[in-house]
């Protein structure tokens, strides 16, 4: 999935896409709507969405943060040394 410039078709998932827990693909016979798959208790679970939904999604997202800025900004460390700090 790639975010394009915001007001363009954004969502283009021409083959299946992801290295995490959430793996994306086309549907396999529509071209409305896509397919999601993630774990749930360590087994694969299948979820359709409207494209347009999706669309919306990253669209936002992309405004929030745009693509190839995530680590920048993400400051894990920081949000992690925060989450800890806020037990004691």
């Amino acid at each position: 999935m790639c975010c394009s410039p915001a007001g363009s078709s954004s969502t283009e998932v021409a083959e299946p896409v992801g290295d995490g827990d959430v793996r994306v693909a086309p549907h396999p016979d529509s071209d409305d709507w896509v397919r999601l798959e993630l774990p749930i208790d360590g087994r694969p679970a299948e979820f359709y969405a409207a494209r347009s939904a999706i669309d919306e999604f990253v669209d936002a997202t992309c405004l929030l943060v745009p693509s190839g800025r995530e680590a920048a900004e993400l400051n894990l460390d920081g949000m992690i040394a925060r989450l800890l700090g806020a037990g004691r």
